[in-house]
């Protein structure tokens, strides 16, 4: 694994159980850079078998204890820590729109960590291409997640990271406290 500077971050099945969620580096400038619209043209089987990319699976269970701002961050803060371990990243960029004060719970879960910059832009499974390769992957995970495969389990256990709620009982203390009436 090389020194990456940016991070792209999309995810798949949202609001249905398993989401996936999907991290792909890049040391290149380029593919943050905005450009004309991608395609949303999604294969099925476009799971590249050497790439860097990591993903995530969330459970009903992690969306009940965290909810979907819990969610983001946990996951934003996953993927920051694994492919920051030489403290080189200079960017996130995750699809969606930011809820909240989604950015400053990410940077305190994070603390003391690097932490980069983070961005969330709505569309950029569209505009960047670190952002969409992140969208097809997590697209083509989805499907293999769910359809029944035989002889095929653990096919991408290397690429899995996994969110532990036990690493977040702070942040989802602060999310239930900031929830009740």
């Amino acid at each position: 694994m090389g020194a990456y500077l940016y991070l792209g971050i999309d995810e798949s099945n949202h609001g249905r159980f398993p989401e996936i969620y999907v991290c792909v580096p890049s040391e290149f400038e380029k593919d943050i850079e905005e450009i004309t619209l991608f395609s949303k043209v999604r294969k099925k089987k476009f799971i590249p078998k050497n790439e860097e990319y990591r993903h995530i699976i969330i459970s009903e269970l992690h969306k009940d204890m965290l909810g979907d701002m819990g969610i983001s961050i946990a996951t934003t803060v996953e993927f920051i820590q694994f492919f920051d371990r030489d403290k080189t990243l200079e960017k996130v960029i995750v699809d969606g729109e930011c809820k909240g004060h989604t950015i400053e719970e990410i940077e305190r879960t994070l603390y003391p960590h690097h932490i980069p910059k983070i961005e969330f832009i709505a569309k950029a499974d569209k505009k960047l291409k670190v952002v969409n390769e992140a969208d097809r992957i997590a697209y083509s995970l989805n499907k293999y997640y769910n359809e029944e495969r035989h002889g095929e389990k653990g096919k991408y256990l290397k690429h899995l990271l996994t969110v532990k709620l036990e690493d977040y009982s702070e942040l989802i203390e602060r999310i239930q406290t900031s929830f009740t009436p």
